[in-house]
């Protein structure tokens, strides 16, 4: 149970001494330490950034000759040295043209830089040059000038994590001056909230022993202040009030016996409407007018309609208006046919939704009794409305259930023929394999004749490895995952795509290098490159088009669910495949994960 703000802060004086002091404290102590902690990061920020200034520009001065002289080792044995720098995280020389001479990583040297960030180092001035500036890594050049010539640039990359330990100290720290700050307030608070408020809790108590009808009550306090005051004019009150309540006590008695017939008349109504307004249904009488006006509704209308009756009679609510709109027509209609129908007294109405206040939808089932005048002419329906949206939901989940039974049994089905197609396969393919290796042993190394063999040994292996998947999905085998990075398997897989489609067909890939390695089955990973790519080439092998591959990092945030997966929070590697061809119907898109579903 939630208790409001409001009432703990007003419950107590010597409370609200204690908390005032104590937030008094937490603020001006926050302010201090948020104060503290971006003074603090802005301080090793500019450090940093003058760091690596410095080292770049020590290492421009440092490498001109070796620069100018093109000695590869000299220029190398200066990156070395560079090396024991606190958290760096590279250093480089390239020349103006962007290829790099020395690299903390030898593997790029002799490589062109072709980021869009080293790139403006291109066309940039010979100064000094701030590449990146976040809070966790700062990146920046400087040229590397022989009289007054620029030959090219030195640049190193520093990390900044260190910063986050010094802030994170300074803040605890901080949290435990004001932690400290609140507990001392909070006691000195304390001793003078007791002071205070020791008397007016005796005032409280005897009041309470007023109240609970105890007589006699002394209010009286030694105290020439205020709070004597107070207690002076308690005293008063609580003679005054002895008084008055035996006048009440003798105009009661003298009450009560009148009351007592009209009592029992009223108690018996009560009861009756006590009755209907406990049950679960809601009695109703509408006008036979437009909208279906309502003269009377029972008080537990709310329950249903989220509308409290008074809406309903007022007229401020109508009936009709609360009908679904898919569903109005037809209750008018089914009105219409009752009402036409001679000697027609009654008619139980079929399931219809209506809107309630909260906005939910809900089932409601009405046994109607139908009003004529001396005429024959309907004036007023008369019913009771049921609440059936549980009974409702229950079919609606026992169809679900039942399908959902169904499909597993399908897939139990599928499952079982497919270990056994699997099983005979694998047998049939170890004599493939067998008889290829046999082969190899009488073929002469090195010629055409072997190399197909290979190539046969190799489908037989990416064979087996889908054999595997076909008895994973029956349950008969484990899939086995391991850490890998997919770069390459993405690139061969799309060399065999590139030679199986037509020309008139481009691929365009944009494969991030920097994404580390997953755990993924290498087979599972090049089957459903091979599968999207060849169903997207099917697609545009009439019209030509653009096949769009991509891997990039993805992330997947605590509060971030999608209904589609089942992803805990953290770091992922996102493959996309996109073309430009006919696209799917959408009975189509909803079987694609049933296993071995096609439509050729």
């Amino acid at each position: 149970m939630r208790i409001p703000l409001k009432k703990i802060w007003a419950k107590s004086i010597a409370r609200q001494l204690m908390l005032g002091i104590a937030l008094v404290h937490a603020v001006l102590m926050t302010v201090f330490v948020v104060d503290l902690v971006n003074r603090e990061k802005a301080f090793f920020l500019d450090l940093t950034q003058k760091q690596a200034f410095g080292l770049a520009e020590t290492l421009a001065t440092n490498s001109t000759s070796w620069v100018l002289a093109r000695d590869f080792i000299g220029m190398e044995e200066i990156i070395r040295s560079q090396s024991g720098f606190p958290s760096l995280q590279f250093a480089m020389l390239v020349d103006t043209k962007g290829q790099v001479l020395a690299y903390t990583d030898t593997e790029q040297v002799g490589k062109y830089i072709d980021d869009e960030i080293s790139r403006t180092l291109l066309t940039a001035e010979p100064e000094p040059y701030l590449l990146v500036n976040d809070s966790g890594f700062i990146d920046t050049a400087a040229p590397i000038i022989v009289n007054k010539r620029q030959i090219g640039w030195a640049r190193v990359g520093i990390s900044r994590a260190g910063i986050s330990d010094n802030i994170k100290h300074v803040t605890l720290n901080g949290l435990m001056y004001m932690l400290t700050a609140i507990i001392v307030g909070t006691v000195f608070a304390w001793f003078m909230a007791r002071g205070l408020t020791i008397d007016i809790r005796e005032l409280v108590s005897r009041a309470n022993r007023l109240r609970q009808g105890e007589e006699g009550i002394d209010f009286f306090l030694e105290r020439e202040d205020e709070l004597g005051t107070m207690a002076q004019n308690f005293q008063e009150l609580s003679e005054t009030l002895l008084i008055q309540v035996d006048n009440l006590q003798r105009e009661i008695t003298a009450k009560k016996n009148a009351i007592y017939k009209r009592d029992q008349i009223e108690g018996k109504l009560r009861k009756a409407i006590d009755i209907i307004d406990n049950s679960y249904a809601v009695v109703f009488r509408w006008r036979n007018e437009e909208g279906w006006p309502v003269e009377y509704v029972s008080g537990n209308v709310e329950s249903i309609f989220g509308y409290p009756a008074t809406y309903f009679i007022s007229g401020e609510t109508a009936y009709s208006d609360l009908i679904h709109p898919d569903d109005l027509a037809g209750v008018a209609k089914e009105v219409e046919q009752h009402i036409n129908t001679k000697g027609k007294k009654d008619f139980i109405y079929k399931p219809y939704r209506i809107i309630a206040a909260d906005g939910s939808l809900k089932w409601l089932e009405c046994k109607i009794n139908i009003i004529r005048n001396d005429k024959g002419d309907v004036t007023h329906f008369e019913g009771i409305v049921q609440d059936i949206s549980f009974r409702v939901e229950a079919q609606e989940k026992a169809a679900a259930m039942e399908m959902r039974l169904r499909q597993a049994q399908k897939m139990e089905a599928i499952g079982t023929l497919a270990g056994g197609i699997a099983h005979d396969f694998n047998n049939i393919l170890a004599a493939i394999i067998g008889y290829a290796d046999l082969a190899k042993l009488n073929v002469t190394p090195g010629t055409a004749l072997e190399r197909d063999l290979d190539q046969v040994l190799i489908a037989g292996d990416r064979a087996k490895n889908l054999i595997k998947q076909i008895l994973a999905f029956s349950r008969q085998a484990e899939v086995e995952r391991i850490f890998i990075k997919i770069q390459p398997l993405l690139k061969e897989g799309l060399k065999l795509i590139r030679s199986s489609i037509p020309s008139t067909i481009s691929i365009i890939t944009d494969i991030d290098p920097h994404i580390g390695t997953v755990w993924a089955d290498p087979t599972q990973i090049h089957q459903i490159l091979m599968n999207l790519c060849t169903n997207a080439s099917h697609a545009m092998e009439n019209t030509g088009g653009r096949l769009s591959v991509s891997l990039q990092p993805a992330c997947i945030q605590d509060d971030e669910q999608k209904p589609h997966l089942d992803l805990a929070p953290g770091e992922y590697a996102e493959l996309t495949v996109t073309d430009t061809g006919i696209g799917m119907h959408p009975d189509i898109v909803d079987k694609i994960f049933d296993p071995y579903f096609t439509t050729k």
